[in-house]
C-alpha cells in the first residue's frame, strides 16, 4: 500500500533540479499521475471551481454590457438607416459575440479577450461611421476626438455608451492579478507547460531546447511545480490517500514441469 502524499512528495523531489530533459520526464509523470488518480483528480476540480468563480464577476459585467452594446447598435441602425448598408456585417458580428462559459476551463482561454475584441470592434464601427460624416450623434456612444496630424485627421474614440464598460476593466485588472498569484493561475500555466512539451525534445533539436530551457527560467515553472505540488499535499491531507499498489516488480521465472509432463511457468512477484 502507498499514500498519495508519499508518492507525491517523492515526485517532486526529483524536480527541485535545474531544468533537462529529466526534468521534463519527471515532470509529465507527475502530471499524468495528478490528472489521472481519483483523489487528485478531486483537487484539480476544486482548482477549476476558483477559477470560475473569479470569473463570476467578469461574466456577470459582460452579460450586462453586450445587452446595453445591443440597445446601441439598434438606435444607431434607426438613426442611419440605408447608409449602414456596407457596415452591417460589423454590426452583426458585434451582436453574434457571446459569452462561453466552457472556455474558462481552458488554460489557453482569457475571457478579457472577449472584451477587448468587442471593444476594439466597436471602436471600428463608430470609427467608420464618424469617417461617412454620419457622426452627428456619435458623442451619444462615445468620447471623440479629431487630431490633425501632417494633414491627415485621426479619430480617437473612447467608448461611453455603458456603465458596464469601466466595471469590466476593473474586473479584468483583479483577474490579471489573480492569474500570476493564485492557484488556478499556477495550475494553468503548468497546463500550458504540459502542451508545450508534450513531444518532448528530439534527439538533434538543440536549438527546441535552449527555447524551452529560457521559457522555463522566465515563467519561473519550477517554482509553480513545488507550489502547486505542495497545495496538493495540504488538501491530501484531510483525505484518505491510501491506495493500492499500481506497480508490479516482477522478481523472477521459474519453469516447472509437473508429474503429467505438463510446463508451468511460475512467476514470483516483488
Amino acid at each position: 500500500m502507498k499514500d498519495v502524499s508519499d508518492i507525491l512528495a517523492k515526485r517532486l523531489l526529483r524536480l527541485e533540479s535545474s531544468f533537462s530533459r529529466d526534468w521534463l520526464s519527471d515532470f509529465s509523470n507527475l502530471m499524468e499521475f495528478i490528472q489521472t488518480n481519483p483523489l487528485t483528480t478531486q483537487v484539480v476540480e476544486s482548482i477549476q471551481e476558483k477559477k470560475e468563480e473569479a470569473h463570476a464577476s467578469l461574466i456577470h459585467h459582460l452579460k450586462a454590457l453586450l445587452e446595453d452594446g445591443k440597445k446601441c447598435l439598434g438606435q444607431i441602425e434607426a438613426r442611419t438607416g440605408k447608409s449602414l448598408n456596407e457596415l452591417r456585417p460589423q454590426i452583426q458580428a458585434l451582436l453574434a459575440i457571446k459569452i462561453d462559459r466552457k472556455k474558462i476551463i481552458d488554460p489557453f482561454f482569457e475571457l478579457e479577450s472577449t472584451y477587448f475584441d468587442y471593444y476594439k470592434d466597436f471602436v471600428s464601427l463608430l470609427k467608420a461611421i464618424a469617417q461617412d460624416d454620419a457622426n452627428i450623434f456619435i458623442s451619444e456612444y462615445c468620447i471623440l476626438a479629431c487630431i490633425k496630424l501632417q494633414e491627415v485627421v485621426h479619430l480617437n474614440i473612447d467608448l461611453t455608451f455603458s456603465p458596464y464598460l469601466q466595471k469590466c476593466k476593473r474586473d479584468i485588472e483583479i483577474l490579471t492579478g489573480q492569474r500570476k498569484n493564485s492557484m488556478w493561475g499556477k495550475w494553468d500555466l503548468l497546463l500550458k507547460w504540459t502542451d508545450w512539451t508534450k513531444n518532448g525534445i528530439s534527439p538533434g533539436n538543440q536549438a527546441f531546447e535552449r527555447n524551452l530551457s529560457n521559457l522555463f527560467k522566465g515563467l519561473n515553472i519550477s517554482k509553480s511545480v513545488q507550489n502547486c505540488g505542495l497545495f496538493f499535499i495540504e488538501r491530501l491531507a484531510s483525505m484518505k490517500t491510501v491506495i493500492t499498489d499500481r506497480e508490479i516488480c516482477l522478481k523472477a521465472l521459474e519453469l516447472y514441469l509437473d508429474a503429467k509432463e505438463q510446463y508451468w511457468i511460475i512467476t514470483h512477484i516483488a
